[in-house]
């Protein structure tokens, strides 16, 4: 497919409208930086070897809106009168910095030397100038100044644009919120005026669609009475007359990348902090994990130390458990002894007598012995009593058999391994 021809420009002497001259214009979004370049533009008005600027003459100059030259301050008083949004995602450059002018042979069609503008054709040009930015942006403008004291005449004006943000209107009703108290939210939010915010973008005349060329046209139309009209089609903002000299353009330029070169370093400077608070994070995140390993291990150490103490406990109980099944298989046999002694007849009283005969052995046999004895005294003469009752109903073999059995039982009950 062939490449479309591009359309030629016209030589600059072609493209002089007929009459006498068109506008010129320059509009640009800016930073706050480029504000203070705008500021040091308008308060420094002295030849540096590159500005256009005849000291001369600077007298001329007039500030129309604004407490004076310094722009930078008309837009800080302006900010805090309004609302300013915080969030990283706001536009850098909110502010617009707008250069009115037209044609050099406007005002000096007989080709007089700058300076020596016809001064009916500068007032008619200031004051329809004037009423169209007061007309187009309200009270959003800030600034408005005239430079008499350069190559032609022209305005400075900066414009902080905003728009009136209201509440959003509620659709629902709150959790528990009554139908009365609902309608009184929204008639609240229908009826609040809202706060004047900055916004470019919001702004009912920046926020238009290709909003600059719109400008331009409205300006041409307003200055069509002085018969100054809009370019023709091929127009370049850029190749028309300038307010300004070359080597002021390029002081303006040099400028314009130093703003550029201090937007970087701030955008450095915004990643370097962001970079910053990354590390923080992370250095924050790192002493939360210590600190719930040491909580970790805090709670392992006192798990293991109960584990240690219910395992203590255990064996306490194991060795006292083993203590009373000793003692009560020691008091067992003693008692099994005991009447195994008087079954066989190893222990016994004399007639009519309290008093009992014990072997020396069995005493020595169970250390315990003086005491189950005495706990067990009181019945042992009623044992003593049904036994002898007992063997004197058997006779021969039969008793024989009894005591065998009897003695065989509890010396089975008596011995060490019994209960073992």
């Amino acid at each position: 497919m062939a490449r479309k021809k591009r359309k030629q420009r016209q030589p600059r002497a072609a493209r002089k409208i007929a009459g006498t001259g068109s506008i010129v214009t320059n509009f640009e979004p800016a930073t706050r930086a480029e504000i203070r370049g705008a500021s040091k533009h308008q308060l420094t008005r002295t030849p540096d070897g590159w500005s256009a600027v005849d000291p001369a003459r600077s007298h001329l100059n007039q500030v129309i809106i604004g407490t004076g030259m310094d722009i930078d301050q008309d837009v800080q008083n302006y900010l805090e009168t309004i609302a300013v949004s915080n969030s990283k995602n706001a536009s850098p450059d909110p502010f617009v910095t707008i250069i009115l002018s037209a044609s050099p042979e406007y005002f000096r069609p007989d080709g007089q030397a700058p300076g020596d503008e016809d001064p009916k054709r500068l007032k008619d040009w200031e004051d329809k100038t004037i009423k169209w930015v007061k007309d187009t942006f309200g009270q959003d403008v800030v600034s408005l100044i005239s430079n008499l004291d350069e190559t032609t005449p022209h305005m400075h004006v900066a414009v902080v644009p905003t728009y009136m943000k209201k509440p959003r209107k509620p659709d629902r009703k709150r959790a528990g919120e009554s139908d009365e108290a609902f309608q009184i939210r929204v008639a609240n939010a229908l009826a609040d005026p809202g706060k004047r915010t900055l916004s470019r973008s919001r702004n009912a005349v920046f926020g238009r669609y290709n909003s600059f060329k719109l400008l331009r046209e409205s300006y041409a139309k307003a200055m069509a009475p002085l018969g100054l009209a809009y370019s023709l089609d091929s127009f370049d903002l850029k190749a028309q007359m300038d307010p300004r000299s070359t080597r002021d353009f390029i002081q303006d330029t040099l400028e314009k990348i130093e703003l550029d070169e201090s937007k970087l370093r701030r955008q450095e400077k915004e990643i370097a902090e962001e970079l910053a608070k990354w590390e923080q994070r992370n250095r924050r995140k790192e002493a939360d994990l210590q600190e719930q390993r040491r909580q970790l291990n805090e709670y392992e150490n006192n798990l293991r130390q109960q584990q240690k103490l219910l395992a203590n406990r255990e064996a306490q109980i194991a060795e006292r458990e083993h203590k009373i099944e000793t003692a009560i298989g020691n008091a067992i046999r003693t008692i099994a002894d005991i009447f195994l002694g008087i079954v066989s007849g190893d222990i016994f009283r004399g007639p009519n007598s309290t008093h009992w005969t014990i072997p020396k052995d069995l005493k020595e046999r169970h250390p315990r012995f003086e005491k189950i004895w005495s706990a067990i005294e009181p019945a042992l003469g009623r044992f003593e009593k049904l036994w002898s009752q007992l063997t004197t109903r058997f006779n021969g073999k039969d008793k024989e058999d009894l005591e065998a059995s009897t003695q065989s039982t509890l010396e089975r009950v008596a011995s060490p391994t019994f209960f073992r």
